[in-house]
């Protein structure tokens, strides 16, 4: 893999882990006008990597109460009290992986061939939108995190795990459906990146011995690490426009650009020999 593309695909990562747009989805994009022949899985982890460390940096506060709930048992709250402790936040992104995580192990072999079928990146590009654009259906997002409860994050984890597929956002996703849960915005988008955590290390897990094959036969380490960074940096930098645009109300937007490029894209895939 040539630095320019990778460094190409790494700035793409960043920009568009956390802006509702999938990234995955634009990655597969590029890998195609890249001719790629086998999607590099190992790298694409890797940048995901690098966007996780910047969830990581940017809620450090917040991820280090909840370790310290998680070593004090006794400051646990059930999930569904009224409580806005870090140890409520910890056992609720607990509950939302397990959906995440069956339907991940589900449709893992279908996910993988996802990924080179434009015609299918372009459909799901569309779902995302639909997804996005029932915000507008949402109620009133007066919910804290004393309001949550064990449904709402099995609500959540299941989108979550719906978006697997490449071009359905992740964070589109989830955030969508803490909206119409009636969830506050900023909370929306915290628990969405919270929950991103666990997704990304579970993923990593599963595809461990891709990556270690990848890395032993692949272009070097040296490129591996510093694409990670730059999405990273990228990532880093992009959480906090997105949780501006979810205060304002015009998180729905971001559905707009998901039609046009699922349309575009659906329509290349017809004309294309």
């Amino acid at each position: 893999m040539e630095w320019i593309k990778a460094l190409c695909l790494a700035v793409v990562q960043g920009l568009t882990e956390f802006i509702p747009i999938s990234s995955s989805g634009h990655l597969a994009i590029l890998q195609n006008a890249f001719q790629f022949r086998e999607p590099p899985i190992a790298f694409d982890l890797v940048l995901h990597i690098g966007t996780l460390v910047a969830v990581v940096l940017f809620y450090r506060r917040e991820l280090s109460d909840m370790l310290r709930a998680a070593g004090q048992p006794e400051s646990w709250s059930h999930p569904n009290a009224p409580s806005d402790s870090a140890g409520k936040m910890l056992s609720l992104i607990i509950i939302a992986s397990v959906p995440t995580a069956v339907i991940g192990f589900v449709l893992e072999s279908r996910v993988e061939s996802a990924f080179s079928d434009m015609r299918s990146v372009a459909i799901e590009f569309i779902l995302g939108g639909m997804i996005m654009s029932a915000t507008l259906l949402r109620r009133r997002q007066s919910r804290s995190l004393s309001d949550m409860r064990v449904s709402d994050a099995l609500v959540i984890g299941t989108l979550q795990g719906i978006s697997v597929f490449p071009a359905i956002s992740r964070s589109g996703s989830t955030i969508s459906a803490a909206l119409l849960l009636g969830i506050r915005p900023e909370l929306a988008g915290r628990f969405s990146f919270l929950l991103s955590i666990p997704a990304i290390l579970g993923a990593c897990l599963l595809e461990s011995k891709k990556i270690v094959v990848e890395l032993q036969s692949g272009d070097g380490l040296a490129l591996y690490l510093v694409s990670g960074a730059v999405a990273g940096l990228v990532g880093y930098l992009s959480i906090r426009p997105l949780i501006r645009i979810l205060q304002s109300a015009r998180f729905h937007y971001f559905a707009y650009y998901c039609y046009a490029l699922g349309a575009g894209l659906l329509a290349y895939t017809i004309v294309s020999p």
